[in-house]
């Protein structure tokens, strides 16, 4: 067996699970990367007052565009999907 199959066989032996998860958790890091970085750039560099609550508030109006964005690439996804019972 080749190394590279090998190593294959090791990643996907009963750790897909784990894997879905970590990736899921990545990419809605990834996603919500932009409103805390807005959050971050406004109450700490122009020192918007209200401390941890205007922080969350900005973050989630910066996130706003994000999900809607993601709502309309995503409108038709259930249309396309394989029900196995």
């Amino acid at each position: 067996m080749p190394s590279s199959s090998r190593a294959a066989a090791c990643w996907w032996s009963g750790s897909s699970k784990a894997l879905v998860f970590f990736l899921y958790f990545l990419i809605l890091i990834l996603l919500t990367l932009p409103g805390i970085l807005l959050a971050l750039a406004l109450v700490l560099g122009l020192g918007l007052p209200g401390g941890a609550l205007s922080g969350l508030l900005v973050a989630g109006l910066g996130n706003l565009p994000v999900a809607l964005l993601l709502l309309y690439l995503l409108r038709n996804m259930l249309e396309y999907a394989e029900y196995t019972f």
